[in-house]
């Protein structure tokens, strides 16, 4: 049977001759190099093809935009239109595999662990889905940063002297250098769950966690594509990338409830970790948190109207706001987080200025400061957008509000702590006196 000749081009014809002088001086060159040389419309055609993969029987990618000729000294212009036609493509996919080097080798890797991540976070039934998406994302970041990293400097630097590679955490520093880097906090967040997996992963953990997830999936997204050039996923499957969630976050109580109070207590803690971090941050870039709202008014744009409400039965409408409990702090979260955002805020000097009372020096907010400000402000009086008494369970439980009413009192006036101090202990002293 006599093979059927492919129609060659002119740009084919100045293709092939392009591509040889490449491969003989082991030289690579971009999209624009192969239009220049070709006559090829780079938008159009060159990048289209590049995109789609159609010349890889021909050439391989080194980076975004850079490329080398391979296996082309040896072909006439018959086999060479064989190889770069989109027509033989279909009918014979199946080709000699082209060499991958090692940092080609781990793109793919990335893409495959990125997919793979998502393909089990989206599959509801799965009870360690948490972990899982975790330790996936983490691996992909990890192969996708390495992958970088030997392109820039070379397959020696990825490597240790005892012959192991670099962590993820070594990887992130020797690509993003600065420290405050979004990305990077990103991915070392979902890295510390990654390093909780082994112990200590609650399903609870998920409402804290997904944004972010979702943030991690966009920043791979971005990344993969201007590194590579490449998109890492298909344009069908883009329901994959919605990770966030609308489920209700569980208060300290609901969670000591279901894990007894120790263990309660230690999730409740990491859960209001990261919440702090999101609200210090609030950067897509390290979390993308979804709100939900409900609109009353009037207009097309609104929820519900006064008109609907007064369709009811009844003259009157009574529009209650219970206030949500479930991100409340037990008191030892509240001093923790008043620390916290003290120790980024002030210096130790003045720390020390305010929490030194009658000689004994300290730089820290304790049980007993709170105990003083919760009888001050009557905090535990009521319930208000401070406070929340539980009475099933005798506890009483604090918004972020107070620490926040805490941190700014405190940086306002110095001196206050010690003096509600003074009085408090006044208070006492009769009571005292009596036992």
């Amino acid at each position: 049977m006599v093979a059927r000749k492919q129609r060659i081009t002119k740009e084919m014809k100045a293709f092939l001759p392009f591509l040889q002088q490449m491969e003989r001086a082991d030289k690579s060159f971009t999209a624009a190099d192969i239009a220049k040389a070709t006559g090829y419309e780079l938008k159009g055609s060159v990048k289209a093809k590049l995109s789609r993969d159609e010349w890889h029987r021909v050439l391989k990618r080194l980076g975004p935009d850079e490329f080398k000729a391979y296996d082309t000294l040896g072909l006439d212009e018959q086999e060479f239109a064989r190889r770069v036609s989109v027509k033989n493509l279909l009918h014979d996919p199946t080709t000699a595999p082209v060499p991958l080097s090692l940092s080609e080798r781990l793109f793919a890797k990335a893409q495959e662990n990125f997919v793979l991540a998502l393909e089990l976070y989206n599959r509801p039934s799965l009870l360690n889905r948490l972990e899982s998406f975790a330790m996936l994302h983490c691996t992909a970041w990890e192969q996708l940063l390495k992958g970088k990293l030997i392109q820039d400097r070379g397959d020696a630097f990825i490597f240790k002297k005892d012959g192991r590679t670099k962590g993820l955490a070594e990887c992130c520093e020797a690509e993003f250098k600065k420290p405050n880097h979004r990305i990077w906090k990103n991915i070392d967040a979902i890295a510390e769950l990654r390093n909780m997996s082994t112990h200590l992963i609650m399903p609870e953990l998920g409402v804290a966690y997904s944004p972010l997830f979702q943030a991690g999936v966009v920043n791979f997204l971005k990344t993969y594509k201007a590194w590579t050039g490449k998109e890492p996923l298909p344009a069908h499957a883009v329901g994959l990338l919605t990770l966030t969630t609308g489920a209700k976050a569980p208060s300290a109580i609901d969670l000591s409830v279901k894990y007894g109070k120790e263990l309660g207590e230690q999730v409740a803690a990491i859960i209001e970790q990261v919440n702090f971090k999101i609200e210090a941050e609030q950067h897509p870039e390290f979390a993308i948190v979804v709100k939900h709202q409900t609109r009353f008014g009037s207009g097309p744009d609104v929820d519900f109207t006064m008109d609907q409400l007064l369709a009811m039965d009844g003259k009157v409408a009574v529009i209650e706001k219970p206030r949500d409990a479930s991100g409340d702090l037990l008191p030892g979260q509240v001093v923790k987080a008043v620390n916290r955002m003290l120790n980024e805020q002030l210096p130790t000097d003045a720390r020390r200025e305010i929490f030194t009372y009658k000689g004994k020096v300290s730089k820290e907010f304790n049980r007993t400061d709170f105990q003083v400000l919760c009888d001050d402000q009557k905090w535990n009086k009521a319930d208000s957008e401070f406070h929340h008494y539980h009475p099933t369970l005798k506890r009483h439980t604090y918004t972020i509000k107070v620490v926040h009413w805490i941190v700014d009192k405190l940086k306002q006036d110095r001196g206050y702590l010690a003096r509600r101090k003074e009085s408090y202990m006044a208070k006492l002293k009769p009571g005292r006196k009596k036992k």
